[in-house]
């Protein structure tokens, strides 16, 4: 079934894991989608995803798809596979990620269809009212190469008058909030899937706690936020009813949404 065209602001779909749809009346874009089973290939059946699941996200995808970003490398982030999936239905694209994470692309191949275009920490105007960038990510330790670019990245996008910022898989890092320092933010998608003593030691890289992700939002001023990370694997599994708990113990002002994968709502006025 086709999904309706957006009128008006700015409709962002929770793809479950670290993924989001941003589609807005002239254009939309995703960032770091995983609609694939290739983690549960690559690393065990505990970690397969339904094929049911996997296609009932990727049905949420428009017919015309016009950017994909990518933070990261990990399979769950930079997935081929998701790719040519998302290209069959949505394509072709512009895929925008670090030059790290190109080079990675080029070797492992993707869609004839597909463009690949390397952003950076500078603002890139992609089209009149649509600009984006690279901030810095510690995943879990904040890491350049050589020649100083990123391995961990977040994105932020200018979007008409809309600011947005999506982290990546991030742990907080003061890099991270002078990269934002004067930033108007007002949206932030930030992982809560923690990392631990014993989630190392089960070689599980987490990002932040609960607590770590509401200080996070309030240190970079974000109008709200939106936790992500939490739903789709069962060591990453984190409730609502945590979060409210770190929220109330900590009484501190760090307005977020909780939103539910597959579900949509509108970024405008007055939200």
């Amino acid at each position: 079934m086709t999904r309706p065209k957006v009128a008006e602001g700015l409709r962002i779909t929770f793809l479950g894991q670290a993924g989001f749809l941003f589609e807005g009346p002239e254009r939309s874009w995703i960032v770091d989608p995983y609609l694939s089973d290739a983690v549960g290939e690559a690393f065990g059946d505990h970690l397969r995803i339904p094929a049911s699941q996997r296609e009932r996200r990727l049905a949420l995808l428009p017919s015309k798809l016009d950017y994909y970003f990518i933070t990261h490398e990990h399979l769950d982030h930079l997935d081929p596979q998701t790719i040519a999936l998302v290209a069959q239905r949505s394509g072709p694209f512009t895929i925008l990620t670090s030059a790290h994470c190109a080079s990675r692309l080029r070797k492992a191949g993707f869609p004839r269809k597909v463009s690949l275009r390397v952003i950076d920490e500078s603002w890139t105007e992609l089209e009149q009212d649509f600009a984006c960038r690279l901030v810095p990510a510690a995943h879990p330790k904040l890491e350049r190469f050589s020649d100083a670019s990123l391995r961990f990245a977040g994105v932020m996008w200018r979007y008409g008058a809309q600011r947005l910022y999506h982290s990546g898989d991030t742990s907080p890092h003061a890099e991270i909030f002078a990269s934002l320092a004067g930033e108007r933010i007002d949206c932030a998608f930030l992982p809560i899937n923690e990392r631990n003593f014993f989630r190392d030691e089960m070689d599980i890289v987490g990002n932040m706690s609960c607590r770590e992700a509401l200080y996070f939002a309030r240190r970079i001023g974000a109008v709200q936020w939106v936790p992500f990370h939490w739903d789709l694997f069962a060591a990453n599994r984190t409730s609502r009813a945590e979060l409210d708990a770190a929220l109330k113990t900590e009484q501190i002002e760090s307005p977020y949404r909780w939103q539910e994968p597959e579900s949509s709502w509108t970024l405008g006025s007055g939200t």
